[in-house]
């Protein structure tokens, strides 16, 4: 994903040198920034496409949180629409997404 959106800065960080004690049931975890606020954050397996994680799928997900742009049109894993996400500690749905609920254009 990082080679096709060069606009997105992807930083890889081991999870022990990132947060003591993080958990490993919580990875893989992505934090979105966004001039230097925290946006979102995918915590888990599940909050990255499921077990079907590919980069389709991982593009399909931060195009629905609108730090990518992408010409997918729609779900690459249609039969996991029921998987959930966490973004601000909140859980939201995919039917959730579609709205711009960050505020920050």
């Amino acid at each position: 994903v990082a080679v096709k959106f060069e606009q997105v800065k992807f930083v890889f960080i081991s999870s022990t040198s990132a947060i003591e004690k993080w958990p490993a049931e919580n990875l893989p975890t992505l934090f979105c920034y966004r001039y230097g606020k925290m946006q979102h954050q995918l915590i888990g397996i599940n909050a990255l496409g499921g077990s079907g994680l590919n980069v389709d799928r991982l593009e399909w997900r931060l195009a629905r949180l609108g730090i990518v742009e992408t010409d997918l049109e729609e779900d690459p894993l249609p039969h996991n629409k029921s998987a959930e996400f966490r973004s601000h500690s909140k859980v939201f749905t995919d039917d959730f997404c579609d709205d711009d609920y960050d505020g920050v254009d």
